[in-house]
């Protein structure tokens, strides 16, 4: 789904002495993959803006010129968008061969150009040509543009070959890795922590009879196991400098964490120490308060978030010591063991927990026990977003009849 508000109305910029596109918000993604890299910000340049990752795109163009729409909008897919949430702007690379199924005019002032597919001069977009060209995307007014007019902009990103060669060098081990099939050691991960593949990719709304869904089972299994190599790692580490009686979770309990679920301590380093007593106090482990808020622990971009979120939580509850309310944990309406044991029973009940109101919750609890089973009562997903929005849809509305009702 493209990005709302400001982050939309970016400009995608026409550049045909770039050799990559850039996008600068994640949400344009529909497919990606974090990578990290440097792209140049000027021809000869040393790189210096940094990468995250590497996707498809998505756009949503515009393919009449005036007045409403007469023509149904279009789409430009783009392949190999590298993420850049620090780009000036997003940059639409025009380079020979960057798109081949698509002819781009030359680029021009004042005027309105097509994009037509190639081979069947089917119009796909329309470029404007303002300041700089920038493609028209759909909702969008003709002489909108997110660059300062009075400012003189270069706009440019060169992707340097040796980064290119390590980046092809990547999705060719990568792709190998993933193919493969399980190891020895993989097999009795997965025995250990969760009774084979089969339970282990139903915990992440994945079957086993379905091939794509197997070789994403295995990418994620592989990831949780290289997390906690880096785990392990940085425990010795600390050990070595003396500082392990310091650490806000003992090496037993750790240990213990680790073969139930391997996951629990993967973002422990994206965590202050304050923040994993926190964790640690209100939800068990970094593990479950990720998974919770329907985020991945392997995935850097969620866990900055998963950091955000738990701010925000702290701050609030710091707000409430200032108001002498010294009951607050007991006033959650999941408290810290009945949340732990209901994790490890259930993957997936308080998955879509962020969906939904604290009072929201509190009806959840009493009459569903926790927002899993409500969600699956329906037929609907707790990983998916629209599942979950027809489910918070459902939910005030069954809340307003019991209000009026006068049962809650």
């Amino acid at each position: 789904m493209p990005p709302q508000g400001a982050a939309y109305d970016a400009d995608w910029i026409l550049s045909n002495t770039s050799n990559v596109h850039v996008a600068t918000d994640r949400a344009w993604f529909t497919t990606y993959m974090p990578y990290r890299t440097k792209v140049s910000p000027m021809p000869g340049a040393q790189p210096s803006i940094e990468i995250h990752g590497i996707g498809t795109v998505v756009l949503p163009t515009r393919t009449h010129r005036n007045g409403k729409a007469r023509k149904p909008s279009r789409e430009i897919t783009l392949h190999h968008v590298l993420y850049a949430p620090h780009s000036a702007t997003n940059i639409f690379a025009t380079a020979c061969g960057m798109e081949p199924e698509l002819d781009i005019p030359p680029t021009g002032r004042g005027d309105v150009t097509s994009v037509t597919e190639h081979g069947t001069n089917k119009v796909v977009g329309l470029i404007v040509h303002l300041k700089l060209p920038k493609l028209w995307l759909k909702g969008q007014p003709q002489n909108q543009s997110s660059l300062n007019p009075q400012a003189i902009h270069y706009i440019h990103a060169s992707w340097p070959d040796g980064e290119i060669s390590k980046y092809k060098t990547f999705v060719t081990e990568f792709n190998a890795s993933q193919s493969r099939s399980l190891t020895p050691e993989e097999k009795k991960v997965l025995k250990q922590n969760y009774g084979g593949e089969f339970k282990f990719l139903v915990s992440y709304g994945l079957s086993i009879h379905k091939q794509a869904d197997r070789q994403e089972g295995r990418r994620i299994l592989r990831h949780l196991m290289t997390g906690l190599e880096d785990k392990d790692n940085t425990m010795e580490d600390a050990n070595d400098d003396g500082d392990n009686d310091k650490q806000s979770v003992d090496s037993d309990d750790f240990q213990a964490e680790i073969e139930r679920d391997p996951a629990s301590h993967v973002a422990d380093y994206k965590f202050t120490a304050n923040q994993l007593d926190y964790l640690r106090n209100h939800y068990g482990h970094p593990g479950d308060f990720i998974r919770s808020h329907g985020l991945s622990p392997w995935d850097d971009d969620d866990c900055i978030l998963a950091v955000q979120v738990l701010e925000e939580l702290m701050n609030d509850d710091n707000d409430d010591d200032d108001d002498d309310d010294d009951d607050d944990y007991e006033k959650q309406s999941v408290d810290s063991d009945d949340f732990q044991a209901e994790i490890e029973r259930d993957p997936f009940s308080h998955f879509a927990d962020h969906k939904f109101t604290a009072n929201q919750l509190d009806y959840l609890k009493k009459y569903y026990d926790h927002s899993g089973d409500f969600m699956r009562s329906y037929h609907l997903k707790p990983w998916d977003d629209d599942d979950c929005n027809e489910a918070v849809r459902r939910l005030k509305k069954f809340i307003d009849a019991d209000v009026e009702r006068g049962h809650w």
